[in-house]
C-alpha cells in the first residue's frame, strides 16, 4: 500500500512541475502587458483622438465598459473614440487590455458639457448702420443663432463670437429685436437690443454769444447718418452749414435776448434737433462761488484777507445775494455775515448805492451798530469824500467776463463822482450818518469764479 501512495505522490508532482512551467512560458515568450503611455482624457464634444499605447508581442483583447466609448486595436495601440457629452456630469469608461493571463484597466474620462451664454440680457444701441460682436459665450459645443427682426443679421463664428449686423433706423421711433443663442449641448439664451430712433446728434446744444456788439459763437459739430437741413426764424442770428459743422454769427443788440436754430430730416421734418442761441449775461451765469480779496480797514496799510464767498439766487431772475464776507474783529459779540444784494437786469449786474444788511453788537458793550453796503467816492465838485445814502440799486455796474471768470464792479457815471471803493461798513446810526462809521470793508479787486 505504501508503495502505490509514493507512486501517486511522485506522478502529482510532476504535474503540478509542468503546469508552473507551462504558466511562466507566456511571460518568458510574449513579455509583461505594460502600458507605455496614453491620452485618454476628453472634452464634451467628444473625439477620435484617443489612444493608449502598450507593450506586449502576444494576442490580447480590448474591451470598453461604456457604449459612449468605443475602442478599437490596431498593433500594440488603442485607438479610442467618445460620443459627445451633452450633460452637465463628467462621464468615465473603463477599456481593458487583456492576454489570456494578464490585463491592464484604464480608466477614461469625458469632460462635462459647458455652456455659458454671458449675463447681458438687454442692451441698447444707436441708429446707425453698425456691427456688433457679442464675445461673452463660452462653449464646447458650437452654438446657432437666430435674429426675429429682418433688420439685424446674426452670424456665429467658429470660435462662438455671434456677429450681428444692424441696418439703420430710418425712424424716429425706437425699435427692438431678440437676439437667440442655442447650444449644441441643448441650452438656449436670448439678447433684446434697443435700437434707438434716428435722431440729429450735436456736440452741444447751445450757442453762446456773450458781447451784445455781436460776433462769432462756438460752432456746432453735427452727426446725421441721413441729409438734414437747417432753419431759423430770429433774423439777427446768422448760420452756415459746412460738412457736418454749423457756424453762426449774431448781428449786434442792445439786449440780452435768446432764439433757435432748427435742425431737420425729410420733407415733413419729423425729426428734428433744436439749437439754443444766447446772446449776452443771463442771470444764471453770475450764480457761483467766487475768490475775493479784501480788508478791514479803508486804510493802505490794512491787512487783506481772501475769502470764497457765494452769489446765490435772492429773487430769480432779478437780484442776487452775495454770502461769504464777514467780521473779522475779535471783540464782536457773534460772527457777523456781511450778506448784500446784486440786482440783475438785462445782462447788467448792479451794485446798489445803500443796502441795510443788519445789526451787531461788541463784547461788553450794549450798543447796536447797523450794517450797510455802500459806495465811498470823491465828490468832483469838492474833492471831499462821502458815502453814497441813496437806494438807487445801479449805482454801480458789474462786468463778467465769462472768458476769465472776473467779476469787476465798476463806476457807471450815477455817483456824483470818482467811485473809489465799494464798502461793507458798520454805523452808529440808522440810517447811516457819514461821521458816525467805526469799521470797513473796502471792496476794490475782481471776483474771479471758481
Amino acid at each position: 500500500m505504501k508503495k502505490i501512495f509514493n507512486i501517486l505522490f511522485f506522478t502529482f508532482l510532476i504535474l503540478s512541475l509542468t503546469n508552473c512551467n507551462d504558466d511562466n512560458k507566456e511571460d518568458e515568450e510574449f513579455g509583461t502587458l505594460s502600458i507605455v503611455k496614453s491620452e485618454v482624457t476628453f472634452p464634451a464634444i467628444g473625439g477620435n483622438d484617443g489612444y493608449i499605447d502598450f507593450n506586449y508581442s502576444g494576442n490580447v483583447e480590448v474591451s470598453s465598459s461604456e457604449d459612449w466609448c468605443t475602442v478599437e486595436i490596431d498593433g500594440n495601440r488603442v485607438n479610442i473614440s467618445v460620443t459627445p457629452n451633452t450633460s452637465i456630469v463628467t462621464k468615465c469608461a473603463i477599456v481593458t487590455i487583456s492576454s489570456d493571463e494578464q490585463k491592464q484597466e484604464i480608466p477614461v474620462y469625458q469632460m462635462a458639457a459647458i455652456t455659458n451664454f454671458g449675463d447681458m440680457t438687454e442692451t441698447k444701441i444707436t441708429c446707425l448702420e453698425q456691427e456688433y460682436t457679442y464675445r461673452d459665450v463660452i462653449s464646447d459645443f458650437p452654438i446657432t443663432a437666430s435674429s426675429s427682426e429682418t433688420w439685424a443679421k446674426v452670424s456665429v463664428d467658429t470660435t462662438n463670437n455671434v456677429n450681428i449686423n444692424f441696418e439703420l433706423n430710418t425712424s424716429k421711433d425706437t425699435r427692438s429685436c431678440n437676439i437667440k443663442l442655442t447650444s449644441a449641448s441643448g441650452g438656449s439664451h436670448t439678447i433684446n437690443f434697443i435700437q434707438e430712433g434716428l435722431s440729429i446728434i450735436t456736440n452741444t446744444d447751445t450757442i453762446r454769444v456773450y458781447s451784445m456788439d455781436g460776433g462769432n459763437g462756438n460752432n456746432i459739430n453735427i452727426t446725421c447718418p441721413v441729409d438734414y437741413t437747417a432753419s431759423s426764424n430770429d433774423s439777427w442770428i446768422n448760420y452756415s452749414l459746412d460738412n457736418n459743422v454749423l457756424s453762426v454769427t449774431l448781428d449786434a443788440s442792445n439786449e440780452v435776448r435768446e432764439g433757435k436754430i432748427t435742425l431737420s430730416v425729410g420733407s415733413t421734418n419729423e425729426i428734428t434737433k433744436e439749437i439754443t442761441v444766447i446772446q449776452g449775461i443771463i442771470y444764471e451765469d453770475i450764480l457761483g462761488k467766487y475768490s475775493v480779496s479784501y480788508t478791514t480797514s479803508s486804510s493802505s496799510t490794512a491787512s487783506v484777507y481772501s475769502r470764497i464767498v457765494e452769489i446765490e439766487e435772492k429773487v430769480i431772475g432779478k437780484s442776487y445775494t452775495v454770502h461769504g464776507f464777514y467780521s473779522a474783529w475779535s471783540d464782536v459779540a457773534d460772527t457777523v455775515w456781511y450778506d448784500f444784494k446784486l440786482t440783475y437786469e438785462n445782462g447788467k449786474v448792479y451794485y446798489p448805492g445803500i443796502e441795510t444788511i443788519g445789526t451787531y453788537s461788541i463784547v461788553g458793550n450794549s450798543k447796536i451798530y447797523y450794517i450797510y453796503n455802500t459806495i465811498r467816492y470823491k465828490s468832483a465838485s469838492s474833492g471831499n469824500i462821502y458815502w453814497t445814502y441813496s437806494h438807487n440799486d445801479k449805482y454801480c455796474v458789474a462786468d463778467f467776463d465769462p472768458t476769465t471768470g472776473k467779476l469787476q464792479f465798476k463806476d457807471n457815471g450815477q455817483v456824483y463822482g470818482e467811485v473809489l471803493q465799494f464798502i461793507l461798513g458798520t454805523w452808529d446810526t440808522n440810517p447811516p450818518d457819514k461821521l458816525s462809521y467805526r469799521y470797513l470793508i473796502p471792496i476794490s479787486e475782481a471776483f474771479i469764479k471758481q
